[in-house]
């Protein structure tokens, strides 16, 4: 549209009748969100078709760069890659995408390589073994405090 009007310069030479153009051109959905500074009789309304679609153009960006972080992020395996290269990209479009940590968490155990799949499932493990022999202590230590204080108050 920018290209229809700088080519057209000579149709179009004031900034009504750009605005006009534009505005024959709007869709239905688009123009709710520009309706109400078309008018004339408000304050801060367009006064160049520039303004209009700048709008236009950053709100259809948006939804459309979205739309293709996602993509992205569903395509985004480490593969053969360095895992260094992997999680700069998987970081930068999860950030795009705000998503939760549980959320990342599954995600990256399934996008890693098998190899690094093992060793998130041993270190995992591992850790559940720690937390287990932690309480395990944790409850001895207990136990061995309670019996002390039972056998304490029975002699």
């Amino acid at each position: 549209m920018w290209n229809k009007l700088k080519i057209n310069k000579n149709h179009f030479s004031i900034e009504e009748m750009k605005i006009a153009y534009v505005k024959s051109w709007v869709s239905e959905t688009m123009m709710k969100h520009i309706a109400l500074r078309i008018r004339n009789i408000i304050t801060n309304s367009f006064l160049e078709a520039e303004e209009i679609l700048s709008i236009i153009n950053k709100m259809y960006d948006d939804l459309n760069q979205h739309h293709m972080t996602q993509q992205q992020f569903l395509k985004l395996y480490q593969n053969k890659i360095f895992f260094h290269e992997f999680w700069m990209k998987f970081q930068r479009l999860s950030a795009k995408l705000k998503y939760n940590n549980e959320t990342l968490l599954n995600d990256l155990q399934h996008k890693i390589s098998s190899d690094l799949q093992r060793v998130m499932i041993n270190e995992q493990n591992k850790l559940y073994y720690m937390h287990v022999v932690d309480m395990n202590e944790t409850m001895s230590i207990e136990r061995d405090k309670h019996e002390r204080n039972n056998s304490a108050t029975c002699v």
